[in-house]
């Protein structure tokens, strides 16, 4: 029986080698070159390409700037975005209240004091104090500085990464080119501090670093969509009110701008491996009519850096 990626030798007589008078061999097959890549992939045309479009992305970043529509309205009052729960609780960690953002009542007190009258807010923040510590320097700033220099740094060890993992310099390009970019750029979003954290030469195995949340929007069905912001709705319910706690604990989350909502609880502790474990029962139900509820079940595992990952 072959094996995959084997071959079949078959040895040809003399007779058999002729073709038209003239031997065969295989050699001419081995010689030939490899086929050129199209012109409009050479590492000019890239660079170009990519350059181009990430002068666009700059031009409109620029226009909906002067017209009010991002970091800052034409009142001068920070456009609430994902940025801006990390500015506040930074500003928090400049004066010595690392903790305070992690008591959501006093967490939906102090955005609307600090940023006026807002038609949104997230219910609590989801992220360890070191983040918190992090994001301290940033809070020095006013706002519209703090959330320019928080994508510049963020986007340039995004693009470092991509070149050590390429070491080619059309990929910097592309990388400014990328949709994705641009997003995180608007919104001033962390997932440029998750690609500068995660993106290495060397593999992770991604089951072990995806959070519980992220799982969540992988295997999610098609009737609701997970953003970011609701993921991190569901990894702060997990962590702050569920992991740790008795059997049956139970915490609910909602978007009243969506009429998203949801719940997670602790169904059962599981010894594995000389771990933590525990099974935490998901749910999501989304909004509107008709109303679409999944269920989901994942077991997660106390590390010893102190997270929970999935087994």
């Amino acid at each position: 029986m072959l094996q995959k990626n084997e071959a079949i030798v078959c040895p040809l007589s003399a007779t058999d080698n002729k073709n038209n008078g003239t031997e065969w061999s295989p050699e001419p097959l081995f010689d030939r070159p490899p086929p050129r890549l199209l012109g409009i992939f050479r590492a000019w045309r890239l660079r170009a390409y990519s350059l181009g479009i990430a002068t666009v992305y700059a031009v409109v970043f620029v226009h909906f700037y002067r017209g009010g529509g991002w970091i800052i309205n034409i009142k001068g009052a920070p456009i609430y975005t994902d940025f801006t729960t990390a500015w506040v609780a930074g500003l928090q960690a400049l004066q010595g209240n690392v903790a305070t953002p992690y008591d959501p009542a006093e967490f939906l007190k102090m955005q609307p004091a600090l940023l006026g009258a807002l038609d949104f807010v997230y219910p609590n923040w989801p992220y360890p104090p070191m983040f918190s510590l992090l994001l301290a320097p940033f809070a020095i700033l006013p706002y519209s500085w703090a959330f320019i220099a928080w994508d510049l740094l963020t986007l340039a060890g995004c693009v470092g990464v991509a070149y050590l993992i390429a070491r080619r310099s059309p990929a910097i390009a592309l990388v400014l080119a990328s949709p994705f970019t641009a997003w995180n750029f608007l919104a001033g979003q962390k997932r440029n501090v998750t690609a500068d954290q995660n993106a290495s030469p060397v593999r992770r195995r991604s089951l072990d670093s995806r959070s519980v949340a992220s799982s969540i929007a992988a295997h999610v069905g098609t009737h609701i969509t997970l953003t970011q912001q609701y993921i991190d709705m569901i990894r702060g319910a997990v962590t702050n009110q569920v992991h740790g706690k008795a059997v049956g604990t139970a915490a609910e989350w909602s978007n009243p701008a969506s009429g998203n909502s949801g719940s997670v609880k602790l169904v059962k502790k599981l010894p594995q491996k000389n771990q933590q474990c525990e099974e935490i029962g998901y749910t999501v139900r989304s909004g509107g009519t008709p109303v679409y509820t999944e269920h989901y079940h994942f077991v997660s595992c106390l590390q010893p850096d102190g997270t929970w990952k999935i087994v």
